[in-house]
């Protein structure tokens, strides 16, 4: 399951990387708003977004890519 995947690389990610990432994308908390929870500078939020976002894009990015591809082959 994919929602498992991400899951998994969640949590993986070092411990501030990780909570910013949650409080982001699951809690809908605004750059702003993490940086005031957390005391860091709202540059400091968007960097460890990115960077949650590239470990993720890294970690499941081949599975997605290969499921895909087996989709596609199934469909022919």
């Amino acid at each position: 399951d994919l929602a498992l995947l991400i899951s998994i690389a969640v949590d993986k990610m070092p411990d501030q990387r990780r909570r910013i990432f949650r409080m982001s994308r699951y809690e809908g908390l605004s750059n702003r708003e993490i940086a005031e929870k957390l005391h860091v500078s709202i540059n400091t939020v968007k960097t460890h977004y990115a960077d949650g976002l590239r470990s993720l894009r890294l970690s499941i990015g081949p599975i997605i890519k290969m499921i895909t591809l087996l989709v596609m082959i199934r469909s022919l």
